[in-house]
């Protein structure tokens, strides 16, 4: 957001205190955390969005496929120049990180489901940006900062393993539902089987009870 990219020119552009430094770690974690979405591919598509992030500034990608198919889909990395760093074929999921620098502050990422033809894909990603390595610079620091920067790349990691947990959380919830609407579906075709049997059997019956009747 504005914000982060603000805050990212501060830190690139002045020589801040400590104090400052430590502020603005804290504040880049809470204000610049990952962005975790999901978004449906259509078969025969291919889906883009793209992130800007300032110079010297990482920012890590991962994604996952959900459901759909074999839960594979191709996937691409640009910069802002249309040049590809990085590709994956056929995966269920994958990661990158890429730096911002003088010439690239924008990066594309792109979901392909071309090799589909009528299956689409569901995949969940996040982004996650990192800090300023003068912030980062921990030679530099005194205890309290550096326990601040710890703490900070422990929140990180906890941030990535809670999007993680929540796009694990969501496909076992789909497969719990399509399996109650399975066995709902079953259920239903064994009831009307039963029905249909004892209507059958009762029709037959009433036939033979009727030629015996006769004769």
């Amino acid at each position: 957001n504005s914000f982060c990219t603000l805050l990212e020119g501060l830190i690139a552009a002045t020589t801040m205190s400590r104090w400052a430094v430590a502020c603005a770690v804290a504040v880049a974690l809470l204000a610049c955390g990952a962005a975790a979405m999901t978004t449906k591919v259509e078969a025969k598509t291919e889906w883009c969005f793209r992130e800007d992030v300032g110079k010297d500034i990482p920012l890590r990608f991962n994604f996952k496929v959900t459901a759909g198919g074999k839960l594979d889909i191709d996937a691409s990395v640009y910069d802002g120049s249309g040049r590809k760093l990085h590709s994956w074929h056929g995966v269920t999921e994958g990661h990158y990180e890429v730096h911002g620098d003088a010439a690239n502050t924008k990066f594309r990422f792109c979901f392909s489901n071309k090799m589909a033809h009528f299956t689409p894909k569901w995949v969940s990603f996040f982004t996650h940006k990192g800090v300023h390595p003068n912030v980062a610079n921990v030679e530099h620091l005194d205890p309290i900062e550096k326990t601040i920067m710890e703490l900070n790349e422990k929140i990180s990691e906890l941030r990535d393993k809670h999007d993680e947990l929540r796009v694990e959380e969501k496909e076992h919830r789909a497969t719990i539902e399509d399996a109650n609407e399975r066995v709902w579906l079953w259920s239903g075709v064994e009831g009307f089987s039963l029905l249909f049997m004892g209507v059958l059997q009762i029709f037959f019956l009433k036939r033979f009870l009727e030629v015996r009747s006769s004769v």
